[in-house]
């Protein structure tokens, strides 16, 4: 199970990356969501491109790639 080890492994890494970034966000208007904040540090911490067509919270979260 491919996908279960990439979670395993990229656990810890998507957790720091979503607290920091959630912490960077913390008073903006309105706050990011805390789903949004999860796909956010996973995609982070691994690097993913992230493919949605719901930029408005996305588009203000840095190190992220996004595609729409």
């Amino acid at each position: 199970m491919a996908t279960a080890s990439l979670f395993k492994n990229g656990k810890n890494q998507a957790v720091n990356a979503a607290t920091l970034m959630k912490q960077s966000l913390q008073s903006t208007v309105p706050p990011i969501g805390q789903n949004d904040t999860l796909i956010t540090g996973r995609c982070i911490s691994v690097e993913a491109i992230l493919v949605t067509d719901h930029i408005r919270e996305f588009k203000r979260v840095e190190h992220l790639t996004i595609e729409y």
